[in-house]
């Protein structure tokens, strides 16, 4: 069996984590932050509710949740 084998040389020293600041796209308040996580905390809501009843609704599926 043949093996091919590869050559690398790293070009770019490796850039620390955080030593690069990104630019602000656009400022946003402390209000935006809240409504959006409320928002994403009530879709999630809806999701887990919309999947349960769909577990719920199959036999095979509804045997998992070991209710």
């Amino acid at each position: 069996m043949r093996v091919k084998t590869f050559h690398a040389k790293i070009v770019k020293e490796p850039v620390e984590v955080g030593s690069e600041e990104l630019p602000i796209v656009r400022k946003i308040g402390p209000g935006e932050v809240e409504e959006n996580f409320r928002r994403i905390k009530r879709e999630v809501a809806e999701l887990v509710e919309e999947e349960m009843q769909r577990i719920m609704r199959d036999p095979r599926l509804r045997g998992r949740l070991g209710k």
